[in-house]
């Protein structure tokens, strides 16, 4: 047979310039209106619909859920208790009704309860957590965290055990220096006090100066025409604006490689770079300057990064370049369209088109999107949350219509003075697997100073509706202070060599746990 060497493909399509310029799309179409712009062009209607769009959708979250995003911020400004007791019950789809598992049967029979204090700008966290099982209770389970070293407490030792976060490389090191350094570090501060992904404000704040606005102004004002257009939204006839944007191939290429020079220049951006990844990468035990040094092998190459994407930009095809149209009421798009085909030279384009519509009011958000990859394969985002004199209704659809499949949400949420009564379900169908879902109600209330919640959550499929149900109830309240362990009688573990650890742990401790043990056993009807 003779091969088709004419036949191109997509297999040279670099997933590395697709990603940047797909990047650059989004700061683009989105960041961008995340500025006030005073004017009154269709480039400037076209960003600020994208605005305030994305400003109602917001609002709309937050007072609706106002109560509880209230909770979350005094939980990051003041001490907090919360009690916490957990049941789950396992339906054993094996079991004949005569006879259960006993594994399942003690799970069904047990609960768990934790008393969880923390104080997040004193970063000072403690747990104590209890076991209920036939209504035997075993308690006093103790964890705590304060300024990076781990504090615990069990039942049965009359001693508390101390772990220094700095002890912890030298430690690793010296039970196998063949994969540790030294200088590890649990970082277990940071992990759970900062927000180690999120950037600073002031650098929010030079990304939004040097490239937000930078790339709106590279936009070129005749890319933006505006017309008036009546467009019918959810069944509903709506007298807009249409504003569309017509970036040609030639001024797509213009804007991507000004962004690129810039950004392969900035030193700045190049910090914040390496110290996301930094935080991408690390997890509990690493080595960070280890971690550093490998951030800085890689980040080598940052500039060269840019320099090939320009090269490749200079070269790169952009079919009828960008075509976008926005539908514009009331400050807002109703309606959108979006088309891009791009590939390496010589390649295959590649397409995506975006065409759907949306509805914002005070009492409705309406939207519904189809992406479509290649004029083929599409995927369709659909929904309508409601919310009208404190009833709340939600439909939220993400389904693949070709392969028939598709994951929903289904909501029903009814709220008098502070509290908040619920059904949702979360649920999938596919044609192989069948269908399945978790449906979570309950109720919670919250007030001033205090919360409480109870909770069913139950995991399903059609065969079998109750699979495995969680039932969970939540009780907060601000507190004066985080409970501070005993810490007269300490066993620091991280000070100890690892013989004296081993000799700990097989003589000391072991013998308290076989004491307790024995009479807690001797005093209980605990069977298993």
């Amino acid at each position: 047979m003779e091969e088709n060497t004419n036949n191109k493909s997509k297999k040279g399509l670099s997933k590395g310039i697709i990603a940047l310029i797909v990047g650059v799309i989004v700061l683009l179409g989105g960041t961008a209106a995340a500025f006030f712009i005073n004017s009154s062009s269709p480039k400037a209607t076209y960003f600020l619909a994208e605005k305030n769009s994305l400003e109602h959708v917001k609002e709309y979250v937050e007072n609706r859920y106002s109560d509880e995003i209230a909770w979350v911020e005094k939980s990051e400004e003041e001490a907090i208790e919360q009690n916490l007791d957990i049941g789950v019950t396992i339906n054993d789809p094996n079991s004949s009704g005569l006879q259960a598992d006993p594994a399942i049967e003690m799970i069904n029979n047990s609960r768990l309860m934790f008393n969880t204090q923390t104080d997040m700008e004193a970063r000072q966290f403690y747990t104590n957590i209890g076991v209920n099982y036939n209504g035997i209770e075993l308690n006093d389970i103790e964890l705590a965290i304060n300024e990076g070293n781990l504090t615990a407490g069990l039942p049965f030792l009359n001693e508390t055990l101390q772990f220094n976060d700095e002890d912890f490389g030298s430690l690793m090191y010296e039970l196998d220096p063949y994969t540790f350094t030294g200088n590890e570090t649990l970082n277990l501060d940071s992990i759970l006090f900062d927000n180690m992904y999120a950037l600073e404000e002031e650098d929010l704040e030079y990304v939004k100066e040097e490239y937000v606005m930078y790339a709106y102004d590279l936009l070129p004002d005749d890319a933006f025409e505006s017309s008036n257009e009546d467009v019918e939204v959810n069944g509903e006839s709506i007298s807009a604006e249409k504003v569309t944007m017509h970036l040609s191939e030639e001024q797509t290429r213009e804007v991507l490689i000004s962004l690129f020079e810039k950004m392969k220049d900035d030193e700045k951006l190049k910090e914040l770079v390496h110290e996301q990844l930094v935080n991408i990468s690390y997890v509990a035990g690493s080595d960070m300057s280890q971690l550093e040094e490998e951030i800085d092998l890689i980040l080598e190459d940052y500039e060269t990064v840019f320099e090939d994407a320009i090269k490749e930009v200079e070269t790169f095809q952009f079919k009828d370049g960008i075509q976008s149209a926005l539908w514009v009421a009331d400050d807002k798009v109703v309606q959108r369209e979006f088309n891009i085909a791009i590939a390496p030279e010589g390649d295959e384009l590649v397409t995506l088109d975006i065409n759907g519509q949306q509805h914002l009011t005070d009492d409705q958000i309406f939207f519904d999107f189809e992406f479509t990859a290649d004029e083929s394969s599409s995927l369709v985002l659909s929904g309508d949350l409601s919310s009208k004199d404190s009833m709340i209704k939600d439909n939220v659809e993400i389904s693949v219509p070709d392969a028939e499949m598709k994951l929903y949400y289904e909501g029903e949420e009814s709220v008098s003075d502070n509290t908040r009564t619920f059904d949702r379900t979360f649920g999938f169908s596919e044609p192989y697997t069948g269908e399945g879902s978790m449906i979570w109600s309950g109720e919670s209330t919250y007030d001033e100073d205090q919360m409480n919640s109870s909770n069913t959550i139950t995991f399903g499929t059609t065969e079998m509706p109750e699979v495995f149900a969680l039932d969970m109830n939540v009780d907060g309240s601000i507190i004066d202070s985080v409970a501070e362990m005993d810490t007269s009688n300490i066993v620091d573990i991280g000070a100890m060599s690892s013989e004296e650890i081993s000799t700990y742990f097989s003589t000391d401790f072991a013998e308290q746990f076989q004491q307790w043990i024995m009479q807690f056993m001797g005093g209980s009807d605990l069977e298993f």
